[in-house]
């Protein structure tokens, strides 16, 4: 697979501590989750919600959302119900000229009856749109979220999943 233009911007509240690159990310180098993301996907690209476990973290939900045939949305959080979203990733692959329409739609839409609207500025999504599809953007939506290798695993093996699928990158 090739480029996937990626970005990661935390629009959480203000924390006073920098934003860190999460670094050591060694406990998938077999593949399993990006397999596992591409037998949800296939062969319908129907909307899922996974539940990912790990032994050195708290459970990750995801709650995904195609937009479309070739983009998709991604909601990442904790615990049972899908109230606080601590991120969101957004896949955009450039093959279908009306994705970014349907993105658009889907971030404007809260995830669920107990959640608040997605914070994303215009500006941090005028960011995203400047660079060159396939693209994984991911907003890190609350203090936790910058530091959790569970969303910094989880978001890039989905967009591995979803793009080799699609044949893009």
């Amino acid at each position: 697979m090739g480029t996937v233009n990626s970005i990661t911007t935390y629009i959480g509240p203000e924390v006073g501590m920098p934003v860190m690159p999460v670094s050591g990310l060694d406990h998938n180098d077999d593949g399993t989750l990006c397999q596992r993301f591409r037998d949800l996907l296939l062969p319908d690209r129907k909307p899922f919600k996974l539940t990912l476990h790990s032994h050195a973290a708290p459970s990750l939900n995801c709650n995904f959302l195609p937009c479309g045939e070739t983009a998709g949305v991604a909601a990442w959080w904790f615990g049972q119900k899908l109230g606080l979203v601590e991120a969101v990733s957004v896949y955009l692959t450039g093959l279908d000229s009306q994705e970014t329409k349907l993105v658009e739609i889907a971030l404007a839409t809260k995830p669920s009856e107990h959640s608040k609207p997605l914070p994303i500025s215009l500006f941090h999504w005028h960011n995203v749109l400047e660079l060159k599809p396939p693209i994984l953007a991911t907003f890190l939506l609350t203090p936790d979220s910058r530091t959790n290798r569970m969303i910094a695993t989880a978001a890039p093996a989905l967009a591995n999943s979803l793009f080799s699928i699609l044949g893009v990158g």
